[in-house]
């Protein structure tokens, strides 16, 4: 999408960041947030990720810039509202880590509390 497109461009001080695997493993994670939330199933296109880059932080002991981030994962309309599923979980935030050849991406969802008669 072109939103997404705006954020793949790579930052300075993040050269070597792959940022299309990048933006594909956020849209993993933040699907696999998703589906135990709704139990709906959920196509890339309907995800849209808006990827995050820090200022540039100082050198680590091993003599490379860490190379890190956040993102924001938006669910898009097209799959409809899920029936018994709060508005927030229609809104995510990961953080993402790129090191050599590895990209990680992980989203938090927090506990709630099951409300009355569940």
């Amino acid at each position: 999408m072109p939103e997404e497109r705006d954020s793949l461009r790579p930052c300075p001080h993040h050269s070597g960041v792959h940022h299309d695997r990048l933006l594909f493993s956020a849209k993993e994670s933040a699907y696999k947030a998703w589906f135990p939330l709704t139990h709906r199933p959920l196509r890339p296109q309907h995800l849209q990720i808006r990827l995050h880059c820090p200022p540039a932080m100082p050198t680590s002991p091993t003599g490379t810039p860490p190379r890190t981030g956040t993102f924001h994962a938006r669910i898009l309309p097209a799959p409809g509202p899920a029936p018994n599923t709060p508005a927030a979980t229609h809104f995510f935030t990961g953080t993402w880590l790129a090191d050599q050849s590895l990209i990680l991406t992980a989203v938090t969802v927090p506990h709630t509390a099951p409300s009355a008669g569940q």
